[in-house]
């Protein structure tokens, strides 16, 4: 069991509180992309708690949601099903997409969320990329994100944090993050308080902030071409847009 699949039921509160106005910045900002090229078949990877599929699902896109995480699937079920939406979600390494998906099966494939980041060499970076180049149709899109280091260490060490109150109990999610040159490590500290008893939590997560240099040239070797780059909705990174070529 990973981080991931622990913090899956209290993912959103990463955000502060500010998960919707991020959530429609950036389906608003698909939706456009998407409308302009014909694009219907969409592919989420690290598709988390179905923070994208399904606002995209319910424009009407056929999405279909893979994360390596068992918890975040089984959260983003939770979470279509409140939605009324029927998709269909894998628990899938976004390395090993071709065991589940022909080639050429989406005209999109997103991995937003700097799902990127997780990994931590060249060579598992290019292996990801060939898996989504695969996986595209011809003239499909592979659009993602990363973090940017650089504003990241101009933030405090330790995030404002975020409240909330469920069923009775007090919750408070907050983060430390600890820089290694271009890679960061994640300390999550969820507390929660239930009349006078308190029970804290921590979970690690560890990212890598690559470089647009870096990115651009494994996505070139694995047959993508970068049309498109650019800040990435929410104000946290930078979004890239890569294209399978025509056959």
């Amino acid at each position: 069991m990973n981080a991931y699949d622990r913090i899956a039921p209290y993912y959103r509160m990463l955000f502060e509180g500010q998960d919707k106005a991020i959530q429609t910045q950036d389906v608003q900002w698909l939706d456009e992309m998407f409308q302009s090229r014909g694009i219907k078949t969409v592919l989420d990877c690290g598709c988390g708690d179905g923070f994208h599929a399904i606002p995209l699902a319910q424009l009407g896109y056929q999405i279909s949601g893979a994360d390596k995480s068992r918890g975040m699937i089984r959260q983003a079920r939770k979470n279509s099903q409140q939605a009324g939406i029927d998709l269909s979600w894998t628990v899938l390494d976004f390395l090993k997409l071709d065991k589940r998906f022909s080639p050429g099966s989406f005209q999109a494939v997103l991995v937003l969320g700097h799902g990127l980041a997780h990994l931590s060499s060249e060579k598992t970076l290019l292996a990801a990329l060939k898996q989504m180049k695969n996986v595209l149709s011809p003239l499909g899109w592979l659009v993602a994100d990363l973090p940017d280091i650089q504003p990241l260490k101009a933030l405090p060490p330790l995030s404002e944090g975020h409240h909330d109150r469920v069923m009775g109990k007090d919750l408070f999610l907050f983060s430390q993050r600890v820089f290694d040159e271009d890679e960061v490590t994640l300390n999550l500290f969820y507390v929660e308080n239930v009349s006078k008893r308190c029970r804290a939590k921590k979970w690690t997560l560890h990212f890598r902030c690559w470089s647009a240099r870096v990115l651009t040239s494994l996505a070139a070797q694995a047959g993508l071409r970068l049309i498109e780059s650019g800040a990435a909705c929410g104000g946290k990174g930078h979004h890239y847009i890569f294209e399978r070529p025509a056959l």
